[in-house]
């Protein structure tokens, strides 16, 4: 089973924040996982995007407008 080795290199570390300070200048969220994640993937990736989508109401979905 491979592991995280190589994101713990300071080369990768280094790109990584490169890549995070470009994404800030930009105004752009980032979400990250790592390898620990992986086997719980689905589940992650919903939590840490559920702290940035806005998602419809049920109005909004049914077409109905809110008063």
């Amino acid at each position: 089973m491979p592991n995280d080795r190589g994101m713990n290199t300071t080369d990768y570390k280094i790109g990584m924040l490169k890549k995070q300070k470009l994404y800030q200048q930009q105004g752009k969220k980032l979400v990250s996982v790592g390898f620990h994640d992986k086997r719980r993937l689905v589940e992650v990736l919903q939590e840490k995007l559920n702290r940035y989508m806005l998602f419809p109401t049920e109005a909004q979905r049914s077409g109905v407008k809110e008063k």
